[in-house]
């Protein structure tokens, strides 16, 4: 039989208490985790689009010889790819396992 002491059994009661906590705040987090995700999501989406409408715009300025119009496009697509990086690094920062958040291999040549 063991004995246990008055101390042992106070860590014990700790040890339950502090599991209990745990097993809430975990529920809570993954909770809030979900609309944070989802919010990242849009946020990656709407930059895409912006990145696609400047790349038109840019070709647009291009044709019309509109030099500083097309080289400001080029700055605005510079700092929009910037920003799709960063929250492609959160998205898969939340969830590595999703094989859809794949940073831009900037350099690499592509085998067509």
């Amino acid at each position: 039989m063991v004995n246990l002491s008055g101390l042992d059994l106070f860590f014990i009661a700790i040890a339950v208490i502090s599991l209990i906590f745990n097993i809430i705040q975990w529920q809570k987090d993954k909770i809030q985790y979900k609309p944070i995700y989802n919010t990242l999501v849009g946020l990656f989406n709407t930059i895409g689009y912006h990145l696609q409408r400047s790349w038109e715009r840019r070709d647009k300025f291009k044709n019309e010889k509109n030099e500083n119009a097309a080289e400001y496009c080029d700055e605005i697509i510079y700092n929009l790819r910037g920003l799709h990086e960063s929250t492609v690094a959160c998205l898969k920062g939340m969830q590595p396992k999703d094989n859809r958040w794949q940073a831009v291999q900037f350099g690499e040549k592509k085998n067509n």
